[in-house]
């Protein structure tokens, strides 16, 4: 069972990410200010009603799966194609002895940092060398 403080600090996060104040929060799940505060600081557990109606409001929502399925990936958003390649690569993925699975993952994790600083400088650069 989650700890009330660990959820708390969730749906605080959910709501700062929002830019809504307690207030706002309070108006949209129907309780006072106070409520909210003491959901956010694990004082109080939240109805599973209020962490529902408190994640959508947010532009979230909550998804099951099965305990143990860290490694599972939505595809569900995907065009079949897409989704096809995913499940594709899944398949080399288990194929790949260690050493080249850590390199693949080193790979993955330059091309996020690319893709996550598109707006950003360049992670490489290329300087001629005048010599």
């Amino acid at each position: 069972m989650a700890d009330p403080r660990d959820i708390g600090v969730i749906l605080r996060n959910l709501r700062l990410s929002k830019n809504l104040v307690q207030s706002d929060m309070a108006a949209a799940l129907g309780v006072t200010g106070p409520a909210i505060s003491h959901i956010e600081t694990g004082r109080r557990d939240t109805r599973v009603t209020y962490f529902y109606r408190w994640v959508s409001r947010c532009d979230h929502e909550v998804r099951l799966v099965p305990k143990g399925a860290v490694d599972m990936v939505d595809v569900s958003h995907m065009q079949p194609d897409g989704a096809a390649m995913v499940a594709q690569f899944a398949r080399v993925w288990d194929r790949l002895d260690p050493v080249q699975a850590e390199q693949l993952r080193l790979q993955i994790d330059l091309l996020d940092r690319v893709v996550a600083s598109k707006d950003e400088a360049p992670l490489v650069t290329t300087v001629k060398h005048m010599g």
